[in-house]
Parts: structure tokens; C-alpha cells; sequence
């Protein structure tokens, strides 16, 4: 008698607690991870389980695709030209081309909208990458996915930028710009809020392109604001924890704060404006911070806690 049964190919994700944490880790700013591998159990076609995690990013995930097989990759990448949202998770689907044509590839289409809808309930997912050859399996075309521009758009310049992951940032490139910064205070401050060390610090300029630490601080943001000069410029990072509506858990966002001082001469405020991108992409080399917020006026810590 002939079996007529219809094979199934629903999606069993296997380690769904130890993938959750994972992604966790992926997401946490207090974790070094970048990156989560996942492929099939062998000699199983719709158990999917967790293989992989660690550092390195795009790059380190490019080293366990294999020609043979079929993986699922989420990785972080840091948009170096995004003041407002800079971190940023990408969702890969890796199909070898010595996988043969049939049932596997069209399973594999049905199992990513299934894994994808498990991503998102741990992690926001900005862009799909499915390269068909390993020739396209480059940071351009990830460049091109996360900023959905053309191929033809996305320079080598854009790919390093999006594909840069915060733990192998640079510590700030500044070749290019005359902005001098104090990386032996700068770095270890900036690294403090990041930890949980301290919650906020001030950086400010000590001559017209040299850029030093002001202050570092365990308050709230009345006592951040207490280091506003009207005289001068100072840059801030700081640490709101908050609990989104419709959870119960708290979560911490990074905000890069610049303060312009009333009294600042025209010439200067436009000096800055021009070093603000150099200023945020060496923030962004120690520290993944979430939005750039600039006050019109000094906030008191009452303005502050509505705008929370």
C-alpha cells in the first residue's frame, strides 16, 4: 500500500529558550555579541536549532556558510551616517549554491517567514539579506539592503559604515577631520555609562578642535544639566531607563545630547555643526547610543521627565 500522506514542512525550532537569550544577547548594550547562527538538526529537514554566536559580525558569519548548506543568521550592523538610529539587525538566509533545486529551497522560503516572525518577537529586524551566489555574499550588497539603495549606489565607503559592528568600531576615525579627541579619558568615560557604571557624561572642547572629558555622573539628567554652559559647547551621553507600554521589564537607551549655550558666537556653532558626524561616529565606537536629541533651551529636570 502506498503511502499518499502529505510530508510536512512546518518550521520546529528546536532551543527556542537558548535562540531567545541569544538574540537577547545580540540586542543587550552590555553584551560584546553581534551575530547568531542557526541551521538544521542533521538528518532532519524542518528542525531548525541554534549553532552559533559571538563577535566579528557580518565577516565572522561569512566564515560557517558553506557551499552545502542552508543557514539563518540575524547580525548587527551600526549605520555610521544615522545620528538617530545607528544600531541595526539584519536577518540572513544563506542558501548554498550546491544545494540542489526541489523541495529543500522551496521549504527553506516558508521556514524563513516562520523563523522571521520568532526573530521579531525578541528583536527588531531592519532588512532581509538572501544572497543567491557567494560572489554577491559582500558588505556592498549588505550596504545596499540596509540603506535600500541600489547595488549601484553603495559604495565600499558604505559598506564599511553599515557593516561596522559597535565591539570592532574603530575608536573614532578621524583622518579626515581636524577634531582632536582625548581617547585615554574619553574612551574609559564613554565605556563607564555603557556598563552601568556611571549614567551620564559631558564632553566639551578645550581649544577650537580638541575635544576633552568635562564630567561623568551617576544622577539624572538635573544633574547632566547642570554642566550646560551658555558660553560654550559640550556633547553628552546619557543613560534613560525606562519600561515600554505594554511590558513589564525595564530597558536602557543611550542619547547623544549637544549643548549649545546661548551665548555661543555664530562662527562657532558652525564649526561644530560641521564636527558633529566625526563627534557621534566616535561616541558610536564605544558606545551603540539610540537617537541624537538637541534642546532649544536648558531643560529643567520637570521638562525633562515629560519629555521621557
Amino acid at each position: 500500500m502506498i503511502n499518499h500522506a502529505k510530508e510536512t514542512t512546518q518550521l520546529k525550532i528546536l532551543d527556542q529558550d537558548k535562540i531567545k537569550h541569544e538574540l537577547e544577547e545580540v540586542r543587550s548594550n552590555k553584551s560584546s555579541k553581534n551575530w547568531i547562527l542557526m541551521g538544521y538538526e542533521e538528518g532532519k529537514k524542518n528542525d531548525l536549532r541554534f549553532e552559533a554566536s559571538g563577535e566579528g559580525g557580518f565577516e565572522k558569519v561569512k566564515t560557517y556558510l558553506k557551499d552545502e548548506d542552508i543557514k539563518y543568521a540575524v547580525f548587527e550592523v551600526v549605520v555610521k551616517g544615522d545620528q538617530y538610529n545607528p544600531v541595526k539587525y539584519v536577518l540572513l538566509t544563506w542558501i548554498g549554491e550546491n544545494v540542489p533545486p526541489g523541495l529543500a529551497k522551496a521549504r527553506c522560503s516558508t521556514h524563513r517567514q516562520d523563523l522571521l516572525k520568532f526573530i521579531t518577537s525578541c528583536i527588531a529586524i531592519s532588512a532581509e539579506f538572501q544572497p543567491p551566489t557567494r560572489h554577491q555574499l559582500t558588505s556592498e550588497e549588505v550596504a545596499a539592503k540596509v540603506t535600500k539603495t541600489s547595488q549601484q549606489d553603495a559604495t565600499s565607503a558604505d559598506a564599511h559604515r553599515q557593516t561596522m559592528s559597535r565591539s570592532h568600531a574603530s575608536q573614532g576615525d578621524t583622518k579626515a577631520s581636524k577634531v582632536q579627541f582625548n581617547k585615554t579619558k574619553l574612551v574609559p568615560a564613554l565605556k563607564s555609562v555603557h556598563e552601568g557604571k556611571n549614567r551620564w557624561v559631558v564632553m566639551g572642547y578645550v581649544g577650537r578642535d580638541d575635544i576633552d572629558l568635562v564630567a561623568t555622573g551617576k544622577g539624572d539628567i538635573s544633574e547632566l544639566l547642570s554642566h550646560w554652559n551658555e558660553e560654550s559647547i559640550n556633547f553628552a551621553v546619557y543613560a534613560l531607563t525606562f519600561t515600554p507600554r505594554g511590558t513589564t521589564e525595564k530597558t536602557t537607551k543611550y542619547v547623544l545630547i549637544t549643548m549649545v549655550g546661548d551665548h555661543v558666537k555664530p562662527l562657532a556653532k558652525a564649526r561644530s555643526s560641521g564636527q558633529r558626524q566625526d563627534i557621534a561616529d566616535f561616541v558610536l565606537a564605544s558606545l551603540p547610543f539610540h537617537t541624537h536629541f538637541q534642546p532649544c533651551l536648558l531643560y529643567t529636570s520637570d521638562a525633562a521627565d515629560e519629555e521621557d
